[in-house]
């Protein structure tokens, strides 16, 4: 009997051991939970109706969570709202102090059944603090079809409510030292978006630290595609405005080539064919930041025109299928700019007039006579001498094939965008070349590729 009592013992040890620390997980999610809720009271009503638990698949989740604003007489649900680790021991972090201690290598958090009515007051009073957001009134691009925009707009066109997934998370590699950020928002019957940003951080370890000012920026990817509101967009034009299908992206282009004459642009036939297209049902509009090294805060602050953007982030674009690579992004951008230059004004002739000079009193006979004879000794003296002009430095065109040899000089570049730098070759290798320049709030340092390098002055 003992001896059964003892296998018993054995065999029924595992299920109360993970009885019991399910329990206590279920303790710190359901106390977490209220400990959140009621740091929100004061600003939220917050609550929810259950807990789940998945062992197995490192999760924790509540249910039919109800958020509502203080004052606002609304209210947003969420069907469940899950937060999912790579395993329990990096879960437990997250009661710790994240600002000092390790995070999670890897965590998600997803949003469920994401619902909240269009016409009600929680969307009214958000759509009020984006007015008053605004300090001077907003361009409201489709005007041509209504002046309606953001929730006013989505209700002529028929949506009620909006109902959408959200998830977002990350994931670390301490062997790379780099971070995976991502985030996805499926919204039915509107689009679906997705978003991922790679930075490497400083440190093995991911802490607050290391993911501070020293993380360089690795890549940048955006994608968004159309699920049925372009659809529903052409179809209340059609009923709003009469316009539809050729008239209606020729209405679209001609607003878009306004809107861009309104910041100095004038945007070519290809790039206002592109724009049209995102318009059209089911288009999918993808965009890349993929600058040739990590990019790190010293190098953004270098950015001081679209060139210096295009050149350092080497950004690119994929409009239904068709890309669109850096270099083509500079050549619009340039045929823009090129195409409202305004040429300058010829010179006028210039007319030279006596000044008159009002005298108080006469001017003596002696100083005249004197001011004669002194300048005919002056000549005469500059006729014997022969004067040595001492060389001048300055910056001297020189070579891209002799840059390596003035590291450590005054430089100025111009880039293959016509992008302008001066500042001072701290070091350069096969790819890069790396620039000192002096702002207005201090030093910046940063690379750009040598290849791209079309012109070069040493200050010599």
């Amino acid at each position: 009997m003992k001896r059964i009592s003892l296998l018993l013992f054995i065999l029924l040890l595992p299920v109360f051991a993970v009885a019991g620390f399910y329990g206590y997980l279920w303790w710190r999610v359901t106390d977490s939970a209220d400990r959140a809720v009621a740091q929100a009271s004061p600003f939220m009503e917050i609550s929810y109706d259950g807990v789940r638990i998945d062992l197995i698949g490192t999760e924790v989740a509540l249910r039919d969570l109800r958020v509502a604003p203080m004052g606002v007489g609304d209210q947003m649900r969420i069907e469940e709202v899950v937060l999912k680790s790579q395993d329990w021991s990096q879960m437990m972090r997250l009661d710790g102090n994240l600002q000092h201690e390790p995070w999670p290598e890897g965590l998600s958090l997803r949003l469920d059944g994401m619902l909240f009515h269009l016409d009600g007051p929680m969307m009214q009073q958000w759509t009020a603090l984006a007015l008053q957001a605004q300090p001077q009134p907003s361009y409201t691009f489709g005007r041509f079809c209504s002046s309606l925009q953001g929730a006013e707009l989505m209700q002529a066109m028929g949506y009620r409510m909006i109902n959408l997934d959200m998830a977002m998370g990350y994931q670390f590699n301490p062997g790379t030292q780099r971070m995976t950020i991502d985030m996805e928002v499926d919204a039915k019957q509107l689009s679906d978006f997705s978003f991922q940003m790679v930075f490497e951080a400083s440190d093995s370890t991911l802490t607050a630290a290391a993911m501070s000012g020293a993380a360089a920026l690795q890549s940048v990817s955006m994608d968004a595609r159309d699920k049925g509101f372009n659809r529903r967009y052409r179809e209340y034009c059609a009923t709003q405005a009469g316009v539809q299908d050729e008239q209606f992206d020729a209405a679209l282009g001609e607003e878009f080539i306004q809107l861009g004459q309104l910041i100095g642009l004038r945007p070519p036939e290809t790039v206002v064919q592109h724009v049209v297209g995102m318009y059209r049902p089911g288009a999918n509009l993808g965009f890349k930041l993929q600058p040739a090294h990590p990019v790190g805060q010293f190098d953004m602050a270098g950015l001081d025109s679209p060139e210096a953007f295009i050149e350092l982030l080497n950004p690119s674009l994929n409009i239904n299928g068709q890309q669109i690579t850096a270099p083509q992004i500079g050549e619009f951008l340039q045929e823009a700019m090129v195409a409202v230059a305004v040429p300058e004004p010829e010179p006028e002739a210039q007319v030279l007039i006596e000044p008159q000079i009002e005298r108080t009193e006469p001017i003596e006979p002696e100083v005249v006579a004197e001011k004669a004879t002194a300048v005919p000794q002056v000549a005469k003296a500059q006729a014997y001498q022969t004067p040595v002009t001492p060389p001048v430095k300055g910056y001297r065109a020189t070579p891209l094939s002799d840059m390596a040899q003035h590291v450590g000089k005054p430089v100025r570049m111009v880039t293959y965008f016509g992008r302008r730098i001066e500042g001072r070759i701290l070091e350069i290798n096969r790819h890069q070349v790396m620039i000192e320049q002096r702002m207005q709030r201090g030093v910046a340092t940063y690379s750009i590729a040598r290849d791209k390098v079309a012109e070069l002055e040493v200050y010599r």
